[in-house]
């Protein structure tokens, strides 16, 4: 899934930064001053995450990442919604992210809710709603949810590649990559899941999302990746 990927350094660093979160030995992250500083010119964020907004659920500190590493949104069920693909065109087309990661929990309330079927009032039913658990799930209350968030997971990945032109583009032709994942509250790893076997669609036949994606900056031309390898080095040097 990620071998052939020419950016799949940044992949790698992700998991050695779950590894160490897990092991309980973060590194020392940089927040100070200068790395602030550095900040305030500009960011480069060297991946996307799309996650729930449960408080159990950190990715800078799931990934053992400092400021400006990574881009993250969060929404409960980490649903792909226009807003959510829009926000990550942005990331891909303008910051140069080549890595996105939809990274669902376990015990997660919204898939939890999407299962139990009940109609909730406002904003959240529609919320409920937009949570893709599956069929043909397994009778037992726990494997049906974990199969649910699994579900859930690979679903978003899906979406965020179909709902977006951009995205399905940049994913066809090997500059960005996209890997669904789940995280376990208890033990602090990332399970990252292999999706599918499944054709694309022709780019021609993805639709954009209806979020359009910001202009970049008149003259502001970014080389794509810049500080990649110099963030690499430093992420391993702690």
């Amino acid at each position: 899934m990620i071998e052939n990927c020419r950016y799949s350094e940044e992949y790698k660093a992700r998991q050695e930064g779950n590894d160490r979160f897990a092991a309980d030995k973060p590194s020392k992250r940089e927040v100070g001053t200068d790395r602030r500083k550095e900040l305030a010119k500009g960011q480069h964020p060297f991946a996307v995450v799309l996650t729930c907004a449960d408080s159990r659920v950190a990715p800078e500190l799931i990934f053992d990442a400092g400021l400006g590493e990574l881009f993250v949104l969060r929404v409960a069920g980490n649903i792909a919604d226009p807003a959510v693909v829009g926000s990550i065109e942005y990331a891909v087309e303008h910051l140069h992210a080549p890595l996105i990661v939809v990274l669902g929990h376990e015990s997660c309330g919204a898939v939890a809710a999407a299962l139990d079927g009940k109609p909730l009032p406002g904003d959240l039913g529609w919320l409920v709603k937009q949570v893709k658990v599956g069929d043909k799930l397994p009778d037992a209350k726990d494997d049906r949810l974990l199969s649910g968030i699994r579900n859930n997971v690979l679903a978003a990945s899906a979406d965020i590649r179909l709902r977006s032109k951009v995205i399905h583009e940049e994913v066809a032709h090997k500059k960005v990559v996209i890997v669904p994942a789940v995280y376990s509250l208890k033990s602090g790893k990332v399970e990252w899941i292999a999706p599918p076997e499944k054709k694309p669609a022709p780019a021609s036949d993805a639709p954009s999302a209806s979020v359009p994606s910001p202009a970049p900056v008149p003259g502001a031309e970014v080389p794509r990746f810049p500080r990649l390898q110099t963030a690499l080095q430093r992420l391993r040097s702690r």
